[in-house]
């Protein structure tokens, strides 16, 4: 329910960006009462480009006849948000989101539900040329045969999406080749694709995208049917590869490794309960403490040799499939040089494809894969995550599961398709005050020629802001960081090739990569010379330059700012209903002591709410005469979670309504500062002091994960002087060689979230005199993994 919740939130934003342009609707755009500000307010011409933006080809099913039924598409997006929102947010269960999911999300007269369908049928149709143009851009239909094309759509196109959390495709390629490349444990699997080698190489890239697609369509369904047995064989085969490995590192014969120790499968157990048991044991060892703070490196660091794990086993099943009559042949290597002439056709392979009519029948379902839209591509894939988790404890999980399943996976294959072929993005003006001035915002999107003003050539960065992105509370912090016209320069200077060779960042890019390959390659590192190292370091300095500013010039920190920001306000929204939880079951408990029932002490229209789980409603119903048991119900209320917990315009209620509404993001609410919010959820969950220190830790840790560290200093009770520092990585397990994760820029602008300031940062390769460095040779051996040898010697 936090994951949608998330998504709900997330979704109401863009709804009021697209009913509301210019914030002149200072109330929740998700109650009843914005239907009539949305029938004074709207704004023809800002509707039309909000759906170009959202939409993009199909932008024509919203146009609407005339205003009317345009207002009536915003008016029903409210109110089926405002379902889900009020199912997520208030403790109806999980039975109560369901019914709101399958039950409220369709149009009582039909009139619109029409619309949606035609979408969803439209992108269910439009999946299959998508893939075939993504395989025809791999110069498929030069490198094999007609059969063969036949062979390969017929076996991605047209299958149902997994229902298993699989690996990442390249994160499986980079365990194969770097830990099954010695024999008997080699792995035939293509090496991983990187960029600009397969720009540069058509059959690689070709191989690649093939092995691809069959990875991500055809072989999950594969995997899902293989016995128990079949893969205890794959785990068995890696943990004598893993205990060989301990045993040549460690020199000793009597070393096991610990992934030998991990999991077997018992009759009738199939891969989602592997996964499952890796991911109970993922948990297990992200359990690392230091002293109060959770270590997060550290837990990763322990939890690296489980995800180890899962690649491994699902690299050989990946193989093996492969290895198949029908496909053997797609490991086989390809002539670099591509062919001039076809050997196949791929617009004559069969018309294999999902039939909507057969696998989405229902109006909750076209109508919840238009809601989809309103929301970025990557938090519907945290959403896609639930019910496959769900799945897991379902050994037969319902038709309404599996139909949200299709749908998730529909939207991330179709997400980009609707923007391609040059088509202009209406609405960039709005993006005018991020730049130094009119001629760089010309400079960094220039009009296309012959299109109307105002139709950008439409970067990702760009488009991803206007869909999603409330520009109104961030502008101010944006204005602070404006793009000046040196920065485009530098980025584009960058990246200008000559000749169609490579750039000069994606020179500096593969020599990293060269320099990195040749240092993990080495059993001994003190053979990397320095000269290697310091040649690192200077590409390294480049590339990190170049992805700092680039970020900042193209958008992408501004829409990662704006999902952060709402990441934080939702999680705090999440503690709002724990309160309102806690509200509930309380109330009960205090009722049930008296051995009295809600009917006693609520009038019949608290009741009502009561079910409906709106607590704070109904504690507004309690009846407190003189001799009513609901007098000692209230008091004992107030005693525990303060005054004006049933109030919404005063106390901790008033509180809970800022905060789940997003109060802070509208146009007459004061400057941003996440502090003060923080501040008032803690005030609000001051009935529980574990609680209330769980959101300052919480909002820390999430913090941790985007690559910062936050602090604060506390004073009567109150955090203040928030202060945010970027973390670092590693490379080549060189301390002298860092690299901050974000630019310094960015750092600022999170910072300015929490109305504080950025920490100076610590010395990386862009503050560091390379030339004056003197590199050390490196060590042989790891001290550590001696240490660890020692302890496993008096272990066996």
């Amino acid at each position: 329910m936090r994951v949608w919740r998330h998504t709900i939130a997330l979704a109401a934003q863009t709804l009021k960006d697209w009913a509301d342009p210019e914030g002149s609707i200072d109330s929740d755009i998700l109650s009843s009462k914005s239907d009539q500000a949305i029938d004074e307010k709207f704004n023809a011409t800002a509707y039309c480009e909000k759906i170009r933006i959202l939409f993009g080809d199909q932008s024509h099913l919203f146009k609407g006849e005339n205003d009317d039924s345009r207002r009536s598409i915003l008016k029903l997006t409210r109110k089926w948000l405002a379902a889900l929102r009020n199912s997520s947010f208030h403790f109806v269960g999980r039975g109560g989101f369901v019914n709101a999911l399958t039950q409220e999300l369709a149009d009582t007269k039909g009139d619109r539900v029409t619309t949606m369908r035609d979408l969803l049928k439209h992108d269910t149709q439009e999946l299959r040329d998508h893939m075939i143009e993504t395989l025809r851009a791999a110069h498929v239909e030069h490198y094999y045969d007609q059969g063969r094309l036949d062979t390969i759509t017929a076996a991605v196109v047209g299958v149902e999406p997994s229902q298993s959390p699989m690996p990442r495709f390249r994160r499986v390629l980079d365990r194969a080749e770097k830990a099954w490349k010695r024999k008997p444990y080699i792995l035939r699997l293509p090496p991983p694709g990187k960029r600009d080698v397969l720009e540069q190489h058509p059959a690689r890239l070709c191989r690649y995208v093939v092995t691809k697609t069959l990875y991500e369509r055809a072989f999950p369904a594969w995997l899902e049917k293989q016995s128990a047995e079949t893969l205890n064989g794959w785990i068995e085969r890696t943990a004598e590869r893993t205990t060989q490995e301990a045993r040549k590192i460690n020199d000793d014969e009597a070393a096991v490794a610990r992934a030998a120790k991990l999991i077997r499968l018992s009759n009738g157990e199939r891969i989602a309960h592997f996964f499952d048991r890796l991911s109970a044991a993922t948990a297990t060892e992200m359990r690392v403490q230091r002293g109060y703070d959770s270590d997060a490196d550290k837990a990763r660091e322990q939890a690296e040799y489980i995800d180890n794990l899962r690649c491994d086993v699902v690299g050989q099943a990946f193989e093996t499939f492969l290895n198949e009559p029908r496909l053997a042949w797609v490991l086989d290597e390809l002539k670099d040089t591509r062919p001039e002439n076809r050997l196949g056709n791929l617009d004559a392979t069969p018309q294999t494809e999902l039939d909507p009519s057969r696998h989405l029948t229902e109006d909750w379902q076209a109508v919840l894969y238009f809601l989809i839209h309103l929301v970025p591509v990557d938090a519907v894939g945290r959403l896609q995550h639930q019910p496959r988790k769900w799945t897991v404890l379902e050994d037969d999980p319902s038709a309404d599961v599996k139909a949200v399943q299709r749908l998730f996976g529909l939207y991330l294959d179709m997400h980009d398709a609707k923007f391609e072929g040059g088509a202009g993005m209406a609405g960039a003006e709005a993006l005018k005050g991020l730049f130094a001035s009119e001629t760089v915002f010309s400079h960094a999107f220039p009009c296309q020629p012959g299109k109307d003003t105002g139709s950008y050539v439409p970067w990702r960065g760009l488009r991803e802001i206007l869909r999603f992105g409330s520009l109104e509370p961030l502008m101010p912090i944006f204005k602070q960081h404006r793009i000046t016209a040196e920065e485009l320069e530098k980025v584009a200077s960058a990246e200008a090739t000559e000749n169609n060779g490579p750039s000069p960042i994606a020179k500096q890019q593969r020599k990293r990569e060269e320099l990195h390959e040749k240092w993990a390659k080495l059993k001994k590192k003190a053979q990397f010379s320095a000269e290697d190292t310091q040649t690192y370091c200077k590409v390294l300095t480049a590339v990190v330059e170049h992805r700092h500013l680039a970020a900042h010039v193209r958008l992408n920190n501004h829409a990662r700012l704006y999902r952060l920001l709402m990441q934080v306000l939702v999680r705090l929204a999440d503690y709002a209903c724990l309160w309102e939880r806690d509200l509930y079951f309380t109330t009960l408990a205090l009722i049930a002591r008296r051995e009295k029932t809600p009917n006693d002490v609520f009038q019949e229209k608290g009741i009502e709410s009561l079910m409906n789980g709106q607590v704070v409603e109904a504690l507004r119903t309690l009846k407190k005469s003189h001799d009513d048991d609901g007098k000692d119900v209230f008091g004992e209320l107030q005693r525990l979670f303060g005054n004006g917990f049933h109030d919404g315009k005063n106390g901790t209620t008033r509180i809970r309504n800022h905060l789940a509404h997003f109060n802070m993001l509208r146009t007459s609410a004061p400057a941003l500062d996440l502090t003060d919010s923080v501040n008032r959820m803690r005030q609000l969950m001051a009935y529980d002091r574990k609680l209330k220190n769980a959101v300052s830790q919480s909002i820390k840790e999430m913090l941790a994960r985007e690559g910062f560290d936050l602090t604060w200093t506390m004073k009567d009770h109150r955090l203040e002087r928030a202060k945010v520092k970027v973390r670092q990585a590693v490379h080549l397990k060189e301390k002298k060689i860092r690299e901050n994760l974000h630019g310094e820029q960015f750092v600022k602008m999170v910072a300015s979230l929490f109305k504080g300031e950025q920490e100076p940062l610590d010395k990386d390769v862009l503050s560091i005199d390379i030339d004056k460095i003197e590199w050390g040779r490196q060590r042989g051996r790891n001290p550590r993994r001696r240490r660890k040898s020692r302890s496993s010697r008096r272990k066996s």
